[in-house]
């Protein structure tokens, strides 16, 4: 039987962001479901496997992190890669304790965040081999796309490397 195609479910309260978003993963061969809010994402009884979910911080009623919270209590896979507005040190430990992926900050670079999304993704397809809690692959041979790492926060064990760091650009640990 063959693998169903990747999932990128977008949570995203403005409804500009929301379809600028969707455009942009399309164009990218994802398939994309996007709403409006976590309750909204909650209600549709959305997939686990083979997926990931893209979400604003800050939203009306749930947010994005109350949102991960949720399902990683419940049991689900999903991982999560965060945006925000907002970039403050207590955003960044709430995406941690959360579980995020990683956390970019608006206006998101596009490349930076399909490299994130398909990173995101081939995480969770090496689920099935074990791993660690949530199925996080943290080990020192992880490699996150360089380009993804100069413009987000990763939450893993991983470091870009230093021979591909660009001096105009601000690479973070990742």
């Amino acid at each position: 039987m063959a693998a169903k195609q990747a999932m990128v479910y977008v949570i995203e309260d403005d409804a500009s962001v929301r379809r600028a978003l969707e455009r942009l993963l399309r164009s990218a061969g994802l398939e994309v479901r996007a709403f409006a809010n976590a309750a909204a994402f909650l209600k549709a009884g959305c997939r686990a496997e083979n997926a990931c979910v893209v979400a604003d911080v800050c939203m009306q009623g749930m947010s994005g992190l109350q949102l991960q919270r949720e399902l990683q209590q419940a049991g689900s896979p999903l991982r999560f890669i965060f945006v925000t507005a907002q970039d403050t040190e207590e955003t960044r430990a709430e995406a941690i304790r959360a579980g995020g992926a990683a956390l970019f900050v608006k206006p998101v670079d596009d490349q930076a965040l399909l490299d994130a999304i398909h990173w995101t993704l081939s995480l969770s397809a090496d689920r099935s081999g074990g791993g660690s809690p949530g199925g996080w692959d943290q080990s020192p041979t992880t490699k996150v796309p360089l380009e993804a790492c100069r413009s987000a926060i990763f939450f893993s064990e991983v470091e870009p490397s230093p021979s591909h760091h660009h001096p105009d650009k601000e690479t973070w640990t990742c």
